[in-house]
């Protein structure tokens, strides 16, 4: 039911000059997002449950659905300011291990502090956790590793991920891509 925030996040993802593919789940939504969607961006696969499944299993569909190596996990209350940022990202997965890309973002409802954003470009740094509304990931260790638990529905799946990912070989990276804004959201 954030019908308008999603069609300006979508806005800025189909701006991107990566070539992307983008999937959009309506997770039982009520005011006709998915309609909104489809005549703003008809592009864009629409996924569309009845009822209320949860962000994490819906998140989950996401990565079994996408094509590519990598995949973007973005909210409706997230906005890319460059049309670089995809791209960039993508770069950042400039080793074996690296199983996650955090996308620096500042989080315009809070003390709007930069975070996740690498010291440098030069480097590799890596962090215990990353934004789960704006992240990369590497989509076979996402799969074989079973993907996000559901059961916790609504929070905390990326650093549990990160832990199980880590236990498994791989890290997430901080990334040197620029800036996403969280807008947030008061649900």
């Amino acid at each position: 039911n954030r019908r308008d925030q999603l069609l300006t996040a979508l806005a800025s993802v189909w701006m991107q000059t990566a070539r992307i593919e983008v999937l959009v789940y309506d997770d039982g939504s009520e005011d006709d997002t998915a309609e909104a969607v489809r005549a703003a961006f008809p592009q864009t696969r629409v996924f569309r449950s009845p009822e209320r499944l949860g962000m994490i299993v819906q998140r989950n569909r996401g990565a079994r659905d996408a094509r590519a190596a990598h995949f973007a996990i973005f909210d409706d209350d997230a906005e890319f300011l460059s049309p670089d940022t995809l791209q960039h990202a993508l770069d950042d997965f400039d080793h074996e291990r690296i199983g996650a890309v955090a996308l620096p973002m500042i989080d315009l409802g809070k003390e709007l502090v930069l975070r996740n954003r690498a010291p440098d470009d030069a480097g590799r740094y890596v962090t215990d956790t990353f934004p789960g509304g704006a992240s990369l990931l590497a989509r076979e260790p996402f799969l074989a590793l079973g993907g996000y638990r559901e059961q916790l529905f609504n929070r905390g799946e990326d650093a549990e991920y990160a832990r199980r990912m880590l236990k498994h070989g791989r890290v997430v990276r901080i990334g040197t891509a620029p800036e996403v804004h969280h807008h947030g959201s008061a649900s």
